[in-house]
């Protein structure tokens, strides 16, 4: 500090520090629960800008109880020492399948904030964590599956309903028909018949051979019904008599 008049100006004094006091905290925002398994729930909470505190934060107080008006109603109380202004917390050791209330409040030099306001946070049965992501996946990938096999089903019947109605276009017409297939054989196949020609059933257009000659292909024309003379055959054989013995 200097003085000074119409003449001059006096010599700076000593120097002197002065601090502000400090003012309490204000209490935690932003306050959620992340995740909970069958024995144990996870916060997080954040404090506003640091121009704001008016002191340095020594640590955070949580509470936390059940919040059926039929159970326990007193607060159990948990320190987590940081200065942090961004935080996460688990609380551990908890029953399962029960639901608190929980709030968190900031201590520093000049005391503690208020408490936050509250959250609820419920410990599961399982025992495993229950992501958010998890739960969306767990629904959108079934949907996913069911649209999918829905518009095979469509698209397999539209593919079906069009080879039905290419098939009589791409038919061949009767006098471009191949063989039949029942007797691969012209001779026997209807399509290469002419309609109009008459057959006799009781034609016999088999061909017959005669087993007495050697002859192959022989062709008997002789009527069935007319007797045939056949010769005896001749054969020469000797006869021992017995009674000279």
């Amino acid at each position: 500090m200097t003085a000074s008049n119409k003449d001059d100006e006096s010599d700076r004094g000593s120097e002197t520090v002065i601090k502000t006091l400090e003012e309490v905290a204000p209490a935690p925002i932003n306050v959620a629960n992340l995740q909970s398994t069958a024995s144990s729930f996870t916060l997080s909470w954040s404090t506003p800008l640091p121009s704001n505190i008016n002191g340095n934060i020594q640590k955070y107080i949580i509470r936390y109880k059940p919040a059926d008006p039929t159970g326990d109603g007193d607060y159990k109380m948990e320190e987590v020492p940081t200065g942090e202004f961004e935080v996460e917390h688990t609380v551990m050791d908890l029953p399962s399948a029960i639901n608190y209330t929980v709030q968190v409040r900031t201590v520093n030099g000049a005391g503690s904030s208020n408490w936050s306001e509250p959250v609820y946070a419920k410990t599961t049965l399982s025992g495993t964590r229950i992501p958010v992501g998890a739960v969306i996946g767990g629904v959108i990938v079934p949907l996913v599956i069911i649209v999918i096999l829905i518009f095979t089903v469509v698209m397999l019947r539209r593919i079906k309903q069009r080879r039905l109605k290419d098939e009589p276009a791409a038919s061949l017409p009767n006098a471009e028909r191949e063989t039949s297939p029942k007797y691969e054989n012209p001779v026997f196949d209807d399509s290469q018949q002419d309609p109009n020609i008459y057959e006799d059933p009781n034609a016999d257009d088999h061909t017959y051979q005669d087993l007495n000659t050697d002859t192959p292909n022989y062709q008997n024309r002789i009527d069935p019904n007319t007797y045939q003379d056949l010769k005896k055959p001749t054969s020469n054989i000797t006869y021992r008599d017995v009674t000279e013995i």
